[in-house]
């Protein structure tokens, strides 16, 4: 949930009131602050501190950049966090509901000329409903390099922050289990499209680390073995290696089930150790009470002789003429 201070920040972003700094990127034009964002990037306040052009023109050239991941990044700025779902549903950052008031306003202008050209009564003019549009999915391949793209640009600018963040919505991607598993696929076009456009090794890590989890996957497709002889010995070193992993990762899990059982029972027996250390210890003690106790102390006894004997259940000193407890 946004803050106070999240809130008014993503006011001034909306509003552009103020702003006193622009971000270029393919003929899209990001105005913004240079409090907010020089206070989070630390190479545009360079850039803006010295005798540079973009100190001059009060503006920073983003190209190398898509405009969509400079979008995340600005409001990553001011609300300190992005959705990759919106920006790739909604690229060009208009509003759902402004298009469904133009869309209201086209079929009213569409009722109205028909009114106007047929002379039919208003009352009477139908539109056919038009058949609804279903919402657009974003795969995760697509969520995925939306999210490499904006680590870049954090990493480029030395935004740590959202470096790391975008790396989470990453590791959050490829360990959950969903339907769309295409991703795993196209780990080797994800894994390329990170080494050309970013240097962050954390991000590099997580893709190595999903390809060896999915090492089997990614050797079983059958265009594995259309890229020719000269790719034969590699694809078959890597299934020989997938082949491996799988059973070691199998062999793990039997051990792993079987230290398991092995620290349960373990754990039982310390308990039942426990349990004899208990008693033995209480054994003892009414040993050493049986020395020490001359007479009854039921003074009712009419015992000839008085002797004593351990009660087994209870661990306790009895009289044996009236089995007065000691």
């Amino acid at each position: 949930m946004a803050t106070n201070r999240g809130v008014f920040l993503e006011e001034m972003l909306k509003s552009e009131e103020y702003s006193d700094l622009r971000f270029t990127c393919n003929e899209h034009i990001f105005r913004v602050h240079k409090a907010v964002v020089c206070a989070q990037s630390p190479v545009v306040r360079a850039a803006l501190s010295g005798h540079f052009k973009e100190s001059e023109a009060n503006a920073i050239n983003m190209d190398s950049f898509h405009p969509m991941s400079v979008r995340n990044f600005v409001r990553f700025l001011y609300t300190g966090d992005y959705d990759a779902t919106a920006t790739l549903e909604n690229p060009d950052g208009e509003s759902s509901r402004s298009r469904k008031q133009e869309a209201d306003t086209i079929s009213k202008q569409l009722i109205d000329l028909s009114i106007v050209e047929g002379g039919a009564d208003s009352s009477s003019c139908k539109l056919a409903a038009a058949p609804p549009v279903p919402p657009p999915t974003t795969s995760v391949t697509e969520l995925i390099c939306e999210h490499i793209r904006v680590n870049s640009i954090g990493h480029y600018y030395g935004v740590e922050a959202l470096v790391s963040l975008a790396n989470g919505k990453i590791s959050a991607l490829v360990h959950k289990d969903g339907k769309d598993q295409s991703w795993i696929a196209d780990l080797p076009k994800l894994t390329a499209e990170a080494l050309e456009s970013t240097g962050d090794s954390a991000m590099l890590e997580i893709l190595a680390s999903a390809t060896a989890r999915n090492m089997s996957a990614l050797t079983k497709p059958d265009w594995l073995r259309d890229l020719g002889a000269a790719w034969a010995c590699d694809v078959a070193i890597l299934q020989a290696c997938a082949q491996h992993m799988d059973a070691q990762r199998a062999k793990i899990t039997r051990r792993s089930r079987t230290i398991s059982e092995l620290e349960s029972r373990i754990s039982q027996l310390e308990g039942k150790i426990e349990a004899l250390s208990s008693k033995n210890d209480r054994f003892a003690a009414v040993l050493r009470q049986m020395n020490d106790t001359a007479e009854c102390r039921n003074l009712s006894c009419q015992a000839p002789d008085f002797s004593t004997h351990i009660d087994p259940d209870e661990l306790i000193l009895r009289c044996r003429h009236c089995k007065c407890k000691h």
